[in-house]
């Protein structure tokens, strides 16, 4: 492990493998604090390279415990630290999906940066988070949405917990942690928190073995498809990568201000989305939604072109399929033997 920091000072790259082994003592467990601290600070502050963030996230699902689904499954995340403090729009957007007929696996944490941790936001709507993986994997073959609580998947991330607090940065392990859905699904729309991580990320997508995807990075700094600002997208169909930029206009939505996406904690998030759902809330926040879910249809090929998959999450929200799918996803959830 010093030899790597070292290494990593200079400003130097480590290979896939180096990358990997690192990762690997991390989670066993095997280095001390301080070594943790300065490897993760070092790699940060040198950029983590796209071999670095492939051999981290495969160490890290050597060490989850997984789960074999042998169907096609969606995940949309985002990488934090964006700093916006925006609504959590993609569990919105997750359960449109869900509605248009998806199968969509969330994964997730409570979040010590955001005022909407995407498991806090998850329990506020009434949703269990302690379902067990066959509890869950039951609710995403009869419903298509289930929760994947993080601590129950990955346990050996326990250990850089104390030192990802301590030492206040953001670190590999925010881009590793929405890559670490236990399913690994093969179609993932992820929010990244920097324009210029969006074809690092897609690649790194397609060495995970995404088969399609995108990642996109709102102009207004969101990791999510804005609502208030044009969005950059890099799009990944079979280890091909297209680049373009949308905005709301592109799809009938008058772009909102910023300040209209941010919520006062997990309560008011979910609150929220129910207002967009049930249909009292036609504003910036159903924008976001839409063109968020828009996208996760159009992945999941429920669409022929983004701006279908827009149009289709409109109507499964304006016809309250949206509004039912929660009701039905928190009603199984509470069944539940984890409630």
């Amino acid at each position: 492990m010093k030899e790597k920091i070292e290494k990593l000072a200079k400003g130097h790259s480590l290979t896939f493998d180096e990358a990997k082994s690192a990762m690997q003592m991390i989670l066993e467990n095997r280095v001390s604090h301080a070594q943790a601290a300065a490897y993760l600070t070092a790699l940060h502050i040198k950029g983590e390279s796209i071999e670095e963030i492939t051999g981290s996230i495969l160490s890290v699902k050597e060490h989850a415990e997984t789960i074999d689904y042998r169907h096609e499954s969606l995940e949309l995340v985002s990488t934090g630290w964006d700093m916006s403090n925006s609504f959590t729009i993609s569990i919105g957007a997750a359960i449109v999906a869900a509605a248009g007929d998806c199968k969509v696996a969330r994964y997730g944490n409570r979040s010590p940066i955001s005022k909407c941790g995407l498991a806090d936001v998850i329990e506020a709507l009434g949703i269990n988070i302690n379902c067990s993986s066959e509890e869950s994997i039951n609710m995403l073959d009869k419903l298509g949405f289930c929760f994947l609580y993080a601590p129950k998947y990955h346990s050996s991330m326990k250990y850089m917990v104390p030192v990802r607090v301590e030492i206040g940065i953001r670190t590999i392990f925010d881009i590793l942690g929405p890559l670490a859905n236990p399913i690994f699904s093969d179609i993932q729309l992820v929010g990244v928190y920097d324009d210029e991580f969006l074809k690092p990320m897609a690649q790194v997508l397609i060495n995970i073995g995404v088969k399609r995807g995108m990642s996109v990075h709102g102009l207004d700094g969101v990791d999510e498809i804005s609502a208030s600002a044009p969005t950059k997208v890099c799009e990944l169909t079979d280890g091909r990568i297209k680049s373009y930029t949308i905005k709301p206009e592109d799809f009938g939505f008058v772009s909102c201000s910023a300040n209209e996406l941010r919520p006062n904690g997990p309560k008011e998030c979910a609150r929220l989305i129910r207002e967009v759902f049930c249909g009292k809330e036609k504003g910036g926040r159903y924008n976001a939604v839409c063109m968020n879910g828009g996208a996760a249809l159009y992945l999941q090929d429920k669409a022929g072109s983004l701006a279908e998959g827009v149009a289709l999450a409109k109507d499964i929200i304006d016809s309250g399929k949206a509004f039912r799918k929660l009701d039905e996803i928190v009603e199984m959830s509470g069944q539940t033997s984890g409630a």
